[in-house]
């Protein structure tokens, strides 16, 4: 048997969780085990699978915890260290996960060529020692957003910034429709149209849109007027509201 344990500290548990939802399918595929468990102040997941599978599951995990790395792991660490300068915590959260997309594509490869497999890997020691570099440029993102935390206290020059971070986010598909009528939200790059949601509450799709950046969002039938012109101020003409 292949064994291999990740390791977090409690107040990354949704990092550990978004590493276990994804593996469901590969595990089943290998016909391995996972467990999550908890010790004092720290969560362990765990894989055992047999050594022909080895390299199946090692290719799938890398790529998930380069994801859960550079979009959970980052997310709370900005988010446990930029100073909350406003009262409207849904643009924060807005800024927050904005800021964690931006230039994560490069962070990715980084924690690609940094990754290796041993018994067991801690995420805090992983970003402390062998991606001290990578955590150093998000202490400086966090410095950056605290020294000029007062643009959170205007809220056109907030949402200014916000366009503009936005603005420099890679494209991840042609599109996401806001399906208000049906309730669901979906992306399609060509002919390709998949489910994405059936959560339309602003949070949520402002996360989604965020996640997949689109190069176009089209708004279709009834969805609240507040989400579709906070959609409208922060993407510009790349929004397009149909009735049906």
């Amino acid at each position: 048997m292949w064994e291999f344990c990740v390791t977090a500290e409690k107040a990354n548990k949704n990092v550990l969780e978004y590493i276990d939802e994804k593996t469901i399918d590969i595990i089943k595929e290998c016909g391995g085990i996972k467990t999550l468990c908890t010790e004092n102040d720290f969560l362990t997941l765990c894989f055992a699978v047999k050594k022909s599978f080895k390299e199946k599951l090692q290719k799938k995990l890398k790529k998930v915890l380069c994801d859960a790395i550079c979009e959970k792991l980052k997310h709370n660490f900005l988010f446990n260290n930029i100073r909350k300068n406003t009262q409207d915590e849904s643009l924060f959260e807005t800024f927050v996960k904005v800021y964690t997309y931006f230039d994560i594509e490069l962070e990715k490869e980084i924690v690609f060529r940094s990754l290796f497999f041993p018994k067991e890997l801690n995420l805090s020691s992983f970003l402390n020692f062998r991606l001290f570099l990578l955590k150093q440029k998000w202490q400086e993102m966090c410095c950056l957003a605290n020294k000029n935390s007062k643009i959170f206290l205007k809220n056109e020059s907030f949402v200014d910034l916000l366009k503009f971070l936005i603005e420099n986010l890679d494209y991840k598909c042609d599109k996401i429709i806001i399906d208000g009528t049906n309730h669901k939200i979906f992306t399609q790059t060509g002919d390709k149209k998949e489910l994405l949601t059936d959560c339309l509450e602003q949070n949520n799709i402002l996360n989604q849109i965020i996640e997949f950046a689109p190069k176009n969002i089209v708004i279709v039938g009834k969805t609240s007027q507040s989400i579709t012109k906070l959609l409208q101020e922060l993407f510009g003409n790349r929004v397009e509201k149909r009735e049906n």
